[in-house]
């Protein structure tokens, strides 16, 4: 894990020395710094509380470093606004304060201060999403973005209310007190996992409850599409696993259901994607089969398959993070995020092209990824819970691998449109911003006996 941190340091280093927007990137380089290093604290006991509000396990630690990590690299991304726009400083202070939202959220050992900044980081994206949008769609996906979350994380927090003072255990790791809410009877214990889950679900999205993800990743500026889908989508995964252990005899009975649901919804998905032009819409969907298989290793109830979903979780952040900062590129230079106005881009900046090609091996979970691992986990847990459910699970895997590579082959070979000729010629921040997100991806794989003391 040394040799990564060197990596990330070397990195992160050479981009501030190329940038040349002020605090908010330092800012981020010393956090960034900071957070490689907590990568290394030693941490014995399963949960380690280290104040009254603040406890630490690996799986926080994780996090915590992709959301700086992802953060630092947004700040860099966003180097446009930054230079260009009046209200720069407005910007930054949102990135600002969902970073410190995202922390408190990953480093919170109490239930209600979670919900508390679960709900909290969605008005700083909400602001990114509508004040630095492209589109006018953009009202529009902000309204479907609060209403699906809020809606359904409200009767969470009437749970919570409800189970407050003697009923809600102080830590996250005593989540609730499962010996006093089978006071209630099974049924009753049954509709609050259901509740509680379905607030994690939409966040992350599960399928049938996605449509506000595509709107809200292709109305947002590259940073909202970065955050969101780097690591707010992992705040739905991270709850789902501080529950999973506190409701583990109700979960097995309704297992099976959320199993069926996510990989069907990974082929109807693939499918979708199969006849998408918009090649960020295509990244957007290719989120929620990713994380219909997080869906499926928590669920399963096998060590196997809860470490593949970790593991998964952090290489979709980084994987789909690098592809929307690679669209980007694509649209500044082009205008347009279809495929059709952006083909041939191979001629005009073939080393670009090259990281697509690393970002869509990752997608597709080719070795030696993070990605590919947390596939084969997945699929042993998969096994062990329902050996017909391998079928369906290799077809949305196919379909994942197709629209992947169609989205190269078709953006990258070709005869290019007069207009992208001025096109030609880069910066060398640019060229970090995307191989820093391919050397992560890779490179984490080699460190990844962090994960076997979860």
């Amino acid at each position: 894990m040394k040799g990564l941190v060197y990596i990330f340091t070397y990195s992160i280093f050479i981009m501030v020395y190329m940038s040349s927007f002020n605090w908010v990137v330092l800012g981020f380089f010393l956090l960034s710094i900071m957070s490689m290093f907590l990568m290394q604290f030693p941490l014995w006991e399963p949960y380690s509380v280290l104040s009254s509000v603040v406890s630490l396990d690996y799986l926080s630690i994780c996090l915590t470093v992709l959301s700086l990590f992802l953060m630092f690299v947004m700040a860099l991304a966003s180097h446009g606004i930054f230079i260009n726009n009046n209200f720069k400083k407005i910007y930054a202070w949102a990135l600002v304060i969902l970073t410190f939202i995202l922390l408190g959220s990953f480093m919170c050992s109490n239930f209600l201060l979670f919900y508390f900044m679960f709900e909290v980081s969605l008005l700083p994206t909400l602001v990114i999403i509508l004040g630095w949008g492209v589109q006018p769609e953009r009202m529009q996906a902000g309204i479907y973005f609060i209403m699906y979350t809020l809606l359904v994380s409200l009767p969470l927090l009437v749970v919570l209310m409800k189970l407050s003072g003697d009923y809600l255990g102080v830590e996250m790791g005593d989540l609730l007190y499962l010996g006093v809410v089978k006071e209630f009877g099974y049924w009753v214990e049954k509709m609050i996992m259901l509740i509680i889950l379905m607030a994690f679900m939409v966040k992350l999205p599960v399928f049938m409850m996605h449509l506000w993800l595509p709107k809200a990743h292709v109305e947002a500026p590259v940073a909202g599409s970065m955050i969101l889908a780097g690591v707010l989508l992992k705040l739905g995964g991270y709850g789902i696993y501080r529950i999973f252990m506190k409701f583990m005899n109700v979960t097995y009975s309704i297992g099976a259901f959320f199993f069926s649901l996510s990989l069907a919804g990974a082929i109807i998905v693939g499918l979708v994607c199969c006849s998408l032009n918009d090649m960020k819409s295509l990244v957007a969907y290719s989120s929620v089969a990713h994380m219909g298989l997080v869906i499926c290793g928590l669920f399963s109830g096998k060590l196997c398959g809860m470490l593949g979903a970790v593991v998964l979780m952090l290489g979709h952040g980084l994987g789909s993070s690098g592809l929307f900062c690679f669209v980007n590129l694509m649209y500044e230079r082009s205008g347009s995020r279809s495929m059709f106005l952006n083909k041939g881009m191979m001629s005009v900046l073939p080393i670009f092209a090259l990281g697509l090609f690393f970002l869509s091996c990752a997608n597709i979970s080719a070795p030696p990824t993070m990605n590919f691992l947390a596939e084969i986990m997945l699929m042993v847990s998969i096994l062990s819970f329902e050996f017909k459910l391998i079928m369906i699970f290799v077809v949305g895997s196919f379909l994942g691998a197709v629209f992947s590579i169609y989205m190269y082959s078709y953006s990258q070979h070709g005869l290019n449109y007069i207009t992208l000729e001025s096109a030609v010629g880069s910066k060398l921040i640019e060229y970090h911003m995307v191989y820093i997100h391919i050397m992560a991806v890779n490179a984490l794989v080699l460190g990844l006996k962090l994960f076997f003391v979860i």
